[in-house]
């Protein structure tokens, strides 16, 4: 169980901090050098907030990978399947009602998707609506987990821990984001048009 802690180079060890998922540890960052002049309390408490983000985005990862498992992938855009969106609000809605633990829900729709059409593919629109949605993952910090909804031109988003001010915010960083980046097809700019609604427990 410990082989890989075994095999660590203790004599570089400078703290071993360890990554707790829901009150549970599931694994440690081992820091080994350290960009600050001398080791303090401080420093210290920046090695511990390190940790404390690390927590959320590994735990998606951990949720992702048993959806993957057990689930449906378009082999276009990579997202999740409508079915397991359900499975993941419900298991976020269960974690409210027991534990107050917020969480938002975002809906992303490319609106001139049947314009682009009658000029573009389904599969090159598709495309770039995974690009799209590669912003929305970049924003967040990975934070987001992302799924099919109901039209082919839409995406849901579930991001736990995010108030409905946070939401706000982080709708408007996406449009800002959307706005500056252009998206091509073929070697050809593709002018895009995204409205997003979003919800949130609190």
């Amino acid at each position: 169980k410990y082989k890989k802690l075994r095999e660590m180079d203790t004599k570089n060890n400078i703290i071993t901090v360890p990554i707790a998922i829901e009150k549970r540890v599931w694994g440690i960052i081992n820091i080994e050098q350290m960009p600050f002049i001398k080791y303090n309390l401080y420093s210290e408490q920046l090695i511990l907030m390190i940790s404390d983000l690390a927590a959320p985005v590994i735990a998606n990862a951990i949720r992702f990978t048993e959806l993957t498992k057990r689930g449906d992938i378009d082999p276009v855009t990579g997202f999740h399947s409508f079915d397991e969106l359900y499975i993941v609000l419900k298991d976020e809605f269960e974690k409210f009602q027991s534990k107050k633990l917020v969480f938002s829900f975002i809906i992303v729709e490319l609106n001139n998707y049947s314009d682009l059409l009658e000029q573009y593919s389904e599969e090159d629109l598709l495309g770039v609506l995974k690009k799209i949605s590669n912003i929305v993952t970049q924003v967040s910090f990975g934070k987001a987990m992302i799924f099919q909804y109901k039209e082919t031109f839409q995406f849901a988003v579930v991001i736990p821990n995010m108030d409905h001010d946070g939401a706000a915010m982080f709708c408007l960083s996406i449009m800002e984001e959307h706005f500056n980046k252009q998206f091509q097809i073929n070697n050809e700019v593709v002018n895009t048009e995204i409205i997003m609604g979003y919800s949130s427990m609190r």
